[in-house]
């Protein structure tokens, strides 16, 4: 089987590449035909750079990250996963692939906003193109509120969903559910761009264990615009553990003992 997944995935913050390739061109008319100075043309390049690369990273790099955190995780294919803020599934169906035994639930509002033509049928569709479409579940939901019984998942992921929430105490409340869903032995994994410190801190304020931190490597810089807020390359991954409880121990029991 293939390692790459096959399918249509958009492009993060589609509006980006767009507006850098309209204001590419607009600052390239001014410096050929109304005598604009040469740094008006290196700006035009860099921002048709910007459009091309963003493009390119969002059918190319972003993938192969996602597929090597994945095979990170050690998955042995009949756990239940949940994926926030799914978009048009590639974490999603990277995770799918790795289940023949088991679920991959993608929960997101899906807006396109923040992805290009997000919906259920588009991802349905590109569960199918994989093959995977009997593995793969989706919820209209909430990130801040999962809509999830405590202690439902193996593994808990997210992607840009994170940096995506202007609020604080709604990123707060998203790490937190993202902790009560998983179950006891779990592990959730975050990729983030902005807020990976708060990651960590409320996950260990939750009672993770092993909550640790690393960042991706400049190779994914062509993920995400790189004059746009951070470029890619500074995400890091946030990956913990949710504890296994303590064992109770009755009072017969410490009295035999």
């Amino acid at each position: 089987m293939a390692r790459r997944i096959v399918g249509d995935y958009g492009i993060d913050a589609p509006y980006l590449p767009i507006l850098s390739a309209v204001a590419g061109a607009g600052l390239l008319g001014y410096g050929l035909f109304a005598g604009g100075s040469p740094i008006v043309l290196v700006i035009a390049a860099i921002l048709f750079a910007q459009a091309a690369l963003s493009l390119y990273g969002a059918k190319g790099d972003k993938l192969t990250v996602w597929r090597e955190l994945v095979d990170g995780l050690q998955l042995v294919g009949s756990e239940r996963v949940l994926d926030i803020g799914s978009g048009r599934g590639p974490v999603l169906i990277t995770l799918a692939r790795e289940l023949p035994g088991g679920r991959a639930v993608g929960v997101d509002a899906w807006t396109s906003r923040d992805h290009s033509g997000n919906g259920d049928a588009v991802i349905l569709a590109n569960a199918a193109a994989n093959s995977v479409a009997d593995r793969v579940a989706l919820v209209c939901g909430d990130v801040p509120a999962l809509p999830f019984p405590d202690d439902s998942f193996d593994v808990v992921t997210a992607g840009s969903v994170i940096q995506g929430l202007t609020d604080s105490m709604n990123r707060d409340r998203t790490i937190r559910e993202m902790f009560r869903v998983t179950r006891p032995g779990g592990q959730i994994l975050i990729v983030d761009m902005k807020y990976s410190d708060q990651c960590q801190k409320v996950l260990v304020g939750a009672g993770a264990s092993q909550v640790e931190c690393h960042g991706l490597g400049v190779r994914v810089i062509l993920s995400r615009p790189f004059l746009v807020s951070r470029p890619l390359f500074l995400s890091r991954v946030v990956r913990a553990v949710k504890p296994m409880r303590p064992r109770r121990i009755s009072p017969e029991s410490k009295s035999r003992g």
